[in-house]
């Protein structure tokens, strides 16, 4: 069986990030793992002092699903004064903000990786919280944690507090699959958003800070998330994983990550009409 190449991008924007995803995405086969880390705490670090504090913390961007729409999910006061990027993704799902509190982990794949796995959402969320994402995380969750990880509905749970979203793409077979996964829990960037007029029924009535909690609470650092994906990504897959060596954009002037996404865009050929795009709003005055 062909290996799950795992793709490691630090500090690369998320606009090229998602449509890096998108030519993979549009590639008639193969199975690769995007996953993407904002600030000094990258896939080394073990973290340490970079739990939330009330100074302002640095928005790389905000992600919003294909049919967003800015005027009724973000506060458009802050968004004048913080001039965040706004990107749109070419999956659906909600909007999330993406500073150093934020994992990315994107799975691109198909049937013929995976026959056994419907290409339908909560068959993905349902074999990825199951098979890939709670054997993960179970090793390594503080042994004084008293909430297990789930899926809840459609978000990726601690208890009843979400600890990561999710979001899909599904066409022909194949199927790309992000999570965001919330490292430390900051009142300040989350201000950015509106509560959703939408809003799953576990969540109730309860506040950005009741209702999300991050994964620091329970796992001893970052490192050990990232240790334990590769194991349990060939685990999941079945086959074993090509990791690439940790790609940041200003790296060799951006050649390594210029040529991963010529790669891409190679491999999607035809088939790629890219949805991926920068959002100009709000509107001048």
């Amino acid at each position: 069986m062909a290996p799950v190449r795992w793709i490691r991008l630090r500090n690369v924007p998320l606009v090229r990030q998602l449509r890096l995803e998108e030519a993979l995405f549009r590639a008639p086969s193969g199975t690769w793992v995007v996953t993407n880390t904002f600030g000094s705490a990258g896939y080394d670090d073990a973290g340490e002092g970079e739990r939330a504090d009330g100074a302002e913390r640095h928005v790389h961007a905000i992600a919003m699903g294909i049919s967003g729409k800015p005027e009724l999910l973000l506060d458009e006061a802050l968004m004048r004064e913080r001039r965040v990027p706004i990107v749109r993704r070419f999956t659906g799902g909600g909007t999330v903000v993406l500073d150093r509190g934020t994992l990315l982990v994107s799975l691109i794949s198909g049937a013929d990786a995976l026959p056994a796995v419907r290409p339908f959402p909560h068959e993905l969320m349902a074999w990825t919280a199951a098979e890939l994402y709670a054997p993960l995380l179970a090793p390594i969750l503080a042994p004084h944690a008293r909430e297990s990880f789930g899926l809840v509905e459609q978000d990726y749970c601690l208890g009843t507090r979400k600890c990561a979203g999710n979001a899909q793409a599904i066409s022909g077979g194949r199927w790309v699959h992000h999570t965001s996964f919330l490292w430390d829990y900051s009142s300040e960037p989350m201000a950015l958003l509106k509560v959703p007029a939408r809003r799953p029924a576990y969540r109730g009535e309860r506040s950005h800070e009741d209702f999300l909690v991050g994964l620091s609470t329970v796992l001893p650092s970052r490192r050990a998330f990232w240790e334990r994906l590769e194991p349990a990504l060939a685990s999941a897959f079945g086959t074993r994983v090509e990791q690439s060596a940790v790609c940041v954009s200003a790296t060799d002037g951006g050649r390594a990550l210029a040529a991963l996404e010529e790669d891409a865009r190679t491999r999607a050929a035809e088939h790629l009409r890219v949805k991926t795009c920068l959002v100009d709003w709000p509107p001048a005055i």
